[in-house]
């Protein structure tokens, strides 16, 4: 497995190059190249902030995967801060090769981060994704308050996979200890999901 990424900054934020070829042995479908720029900054606007993510990146199979295919990942994300609050809408795509009946994947990533805390989309379907989501985050004194709406569809085809509302609420007991509360709930709009609610309280430390 070979890894490399390349970080330029420049004016507002940071441009980075990447790519990544990655020969699983144990699990050959999962082999792939990678290769990708992604550029993440903020517009300083005095009191309020506008952070910006825009990425591409485009897949194909290599080393011993058998399924000969192409497809590409895409970001664009924009949000305003104000103060300990913000605002943020983005659409994520990883897209399908439907000739090949594969998806753009990422054996190496949390999909938990990115595509919704109730773990729906651990693994890309073979339809590919398009994620709109929303979110709101706030901060006052210890306590943090998040929340974020996902709508899921299919990137090939007309298919919806289902919404989901992700809430937390963490607050810091001190500089070593805080508590997290997280829910999940997600709402199935096709077969291939079913609803699902998940609940996490953790109790974190840190020296």
């Amino acid at each position: 497995m070979h890894l490399l990424n390349i970080g330029i900054k420049v004016g507002i934020g940071k441009v980075s190059l990447y790519g990544y070829d990655m020969d699983m042995e144990d699990l050959a479908a999962a082999s792939n190249r990678t290769m990708g720029i992604r550029f993440a900054g903020t517009l300083d606007g005095g009191d309020l902030k506008f952070p910006v993510e825009l990425e591409f990146a485009t897949q194909e199979d290599t080393a011993d995967n058998t399924t000969s295919y192409s497809a590409d990942y895409s970001l664009a994300s924009i949000g305003v801060n104000f103060g300990s609050s913000g605002i943020g809408v983005a659409l994520e795509t990883l897209e399908s090769d439907d000739s090949a009946g594969k998806a753009f994947q990422t054996p190496l990533a949390t999909g938990h981060k990115f595509l919704g805390w109730a773990d729906k989309f651990l693994g890309t379907p073979s339809a590919g994704i398009e994620d709109t989501s929303i979110s709101l985050k706030h901060g006052q004194g210890a306590h943090k308050f998040a929340v974020v709406y996902h709508d899921f569809e299919a990137e090939t085809g007309s298919g919806e996979y289902g919404t989901e509302l992700d809430a937390s609420w963490a607050y810091k007991i001190n500089s070593n200890y805080g508590l997290v509360l997280k829910y999940a709930r997600y709402e199935a709009d096709t077969a291939a999901t079913v609803d699902t609610d998940k609940f996490w309280l953790m109790l974190t430390a840190k020296f």
